[in-house]
């Protein structure tokens, strides 16, 4: 049986159609290797000194094959659009005021590149949001 999960903040209201929400906070109430696809589309507001830890936990919830997709902001490019008056101070100001951390590709890359059990599978860009697919390697576990 399939299991997906939607990882969310408290109080926030997300529904993906054909996953479970789970709140960051009781993610420990997860089997380890569970899951065949995790939705985190909260990691600009994991706490930048607890980032790769989350993700590491969320990994350790993927069954062989299993994927962890994580959207982040783009900062540099929020930045840019400010820069370039394509968006107005208040939404510069509403959507930076809640990131918690600027991870960088080159930081997924370096991440996956130390790891044997996973394997960087996708980038995808859009005006605002990298959303990175990281695929649980299924030669080894753990």
């Amino acid at each position: 049986m399939s299991k997906n999960i939607n990882v969310i903040l408290q109080n926030m209201n997300a529904n993906l159609i054909g996953f479970e929400n789970v709140i960051i906070d009781q993610i420990s109430s997860i089997y380890s290797f569970s899951c065949d696809t995790i939705n985190c589309s909260i990691g600009s507001f994991f706490d930048h000194g607890k980032f790769w830890t989350i993700i590491e936990i969320l990994i350790d919830k993927l069954k062989p094959n299993g994927q962890l997709i994580i959207s982040l902001y783009d900062t540099r490019r929020i930045a840019a659009l400010y820069t370039n008056n394509q968006i107005q101070s208040t939404d510069y100001l509403g959507l930076m005021k809640n990131i918690n951390n600027c991870v960088s590709l080159s930081d997924f890359v370096e991440f996956s590149s130390n790891k044997k059990d996973i394997i960087l599978a996708d980038i995808k860009k859009d005006q605002l949001i990298t959303n990175i697919t990281i695929i649980k390697n299924p030669i080894t576990n753990g």
